[in-house]
């Protein structure tokens, strides 16, 4: 199983995939655990409100998408 199917993924892994320093990264994954969008430790983990939350993120960039704004 992908980390992205499994919703666990390591910290590192998405320090590299979004090309951020690790003190940004963290500071990002803080606010995101405030939100209740992740749960941010070892590893990271993404709750139902921020699965529920990229589902709708997904389906506004495809309307902007199909509008060619993006």
């Amino acid at each position: 199983m992908t980390q992205e199917a499994s919703g666990v993924a390591k910290i590192t892994r998405v320090q590299n995939d979004v090309n951020l320093p690790s003190d940004r990264l963290r500071v990002r994954l803080k606010e995101m655990n405030a939100l209740g969008l992740v749960e941010y430790g070892a590893k990271l983990t993404s709750t139902q409100k921020g699965r529920a939350f990229m589902a709708e993120y997904q389906k506004v960039v495809s309307i902007l998408q199909q509008f060619g704004l993006l």
